[in-house]
């Protein structure tokens, strides 16, 4: 009801500013879509659009800040062979995530109950000619309300070489055995990755991590031509445009390196932002309009 309605955006209200102005309009976007399809009051959509990131922090350590975005070629190479050339094993299998990360792009825990299975076992008519692999994942950031992620799960078709797949199979089976330590697990890969970045480029501010895979697969599937509804299905996000605002652009990315498409099941769920838009450029048109003219 509104009732509800008017309590989700006074609790946004409220913890918004703590975040960083990058995740407060991030936030604000998903949930101004999310109520708009719900049929909300035009005051609580004014009031939402209204809302401003300016008392929000610039950057919070909380965020994505200090980290690195992108990772090219020539690190993603001296990267992978400085990890697998210290040969324990948390370096072996932060050099698997790593690089399945860089194919696939998923948030790291969304591992934990990913499955990969052939193509040739279940030719879907959507699959591309020369897709060999079906990726399904979690979408980890889906909440109950719908607000955030595109669905409980989401699946692409992968082409890969026998090598990538190897590399994909032993990270989901690796996370699957470690979901009931995945924190402690997974801060032990974060450490042997750093570790190594440190020895790499003992000058950097920004190294690249975990999470800079996922934007950096998100920029190669930007320069590759993909859509925005189409890496929002194959990234989970609820709606085309989040790619476009926080993600890395398609000038960093390499077109040759992509290798996903989005199943058509997975696309059907993806939000489009035309409502968004509307409110947002009604809401504009009328500030526009009530601005007084300095001749006068």
């Amino acid at each position: 009801g509104s009732n509800d309605m008017s309590a989700v955006v006074a609790q946004f209200l409220v913890t918004g500013p703590s975040d960083s102005q990058r995740t407060f309009r991030l936030h604000k976007a998903a949930l101004l879509q999310h109520l708009t399809e719900q049929g909300a009051p035009p005051s609580l959509l004014k009031t939402l659009v209204d809302s401003s990131s300016k008392d929000c922090k610039t950057r919070s350590k909380a965020t994505s800040g200090g980290k690195a975005k992108t990772v090219g070629s020539d690190d993603r190479l001296l990267l992978l062979a400085a990890l697998r050339a210290r040969g324990t094993d948390s370096s072996q299998t932060a050099a698997d995530y790593f690089e399945a990360g860089l194919i696939a792009g998923p948030r790291p825990v969304e591992w934990v109950r990913g499955v990969i299975r052939l193509v040739a076992d279940e030719r879907q008519l959507d699959a591309p000619a020369s897709a060999t692999h079906i990726l399904t994942l979690p979408n980890a950031k889906r909440d109950e309300g719908g607000v955030r992620g595109n669905g409980d799960t989401r699946s692409m078709y992968m082409t890969l070489s026998t090598h990538e797949a190897a590399v994909i199979t032993r990270v989901i089976a690796n996370a699957a055995s470690h979901q009931s330590d995945w924190d402690a697990h997974y801060a032990r890969l974060r450490a042997a990755l750093r570790y190594t970045g440190q020895q790499l480029w003992p000058k950097r501010k920004k190294i690249p991590c975990f999470y800079s895979t996922r934007h950096q697969s998100q920029a190669d599937a930007k320069a590759s031509g993909r859509r925005p509804n189409e890496i929002a299905a194959m990234y989970g996000h609820a709606s085309d445009n989040t790619t476009t605002q926080h993600y890395a652009r398609a000038s960093q990315g390499d077109k040759n390196m992509y290798k996903l498409a989005p199943t058509a099941v997975s696309l059907a769920q993806v939000r489009n932002q035309n409502a968004t838009k509307w409110v947002l450029g009604r809401t504009n048109e009328r500030k526009k309009t009530s601005t007084k003219d300095p001749a006068k």
